[in-house]
């Protein structure tokens, strides 16, 4: 079903991460760390599990955009991503099975890194302001809480708040 109610028009099934070959980099993401490891495919796709590279370069056939997507194979697609870590997937897979940091960690803020007029973290942004918008940020009531949802607070008096994030999504995919 649809946010609106109403029934999806194409069921996609999508590849596990143990039914296709990836770069996993989840030290990257949640700890800033350059390391990466290789996501090892386990199993072939069961059923008609497709994996994203799959359908990507099969849709961009389609739509007459294939040398957009020029690898062949999962396997060359990884080796262009590790590309510029100076790692390939035969290190990755056989002498470094636990993953590698690709560079050194720095430490430190580089001068005029935010890209903000004034090239620092901003609470009231002018920009905002100039377009229209608050410029101060704006506190957004869950879905259900205290508030909005007072009969929830008699059976739930403290509520868990793990960020606001929209379910129709996969993970941190399909979003740009």
């Amino acid at each position: 079903m649809t946010e609106t109610g109403e029934a999806a028009h194409y069921v996609l099934p999508a590849c596990s991460h143990l039914e296709k070959w990836g770069v996993a980099y989840t030290y990257n993401v949640c700890h800033c760390l350059p390391y990466l490891m290789l996501r090892k495919k386990a199993i072939d796709p069961l059923g008609e599990c497709w994996s994203e590279w799959r359908f990507f370069t099969e849709l961009a056939d389609k739509l007459g955009m294939g040398d957009k997507f020029p690898w062949k194979t999962e396997e060359e697609l990884i080796a262009y991503e590790l590309e510029p870590t100076g790692l390939t997937m035969a290190e990755l897979q056989y002498e470094k099975p636990e993953g590698a940091y690709y560079q050194q960690k720095q430490y430190g803020m580089k001068e005029g890194r935010f890209s903000t007029p004034t090239k620092k973290i901003e609470i009231y942004s002018e920009a905002l302001e100039l377009i229209g918008f608050d410029p101060l940020p704006t506190y957004l009531e869950p879905e259900r809480s205290p508030v909005s949802s007072p009969e929830v607070l008699k059976e739930y008096p403290l509520i868990l708040s793990t960020g606001n994030r929209n379910m129709y999504y996969t993970h941190g995919q399909f979003r740009g």
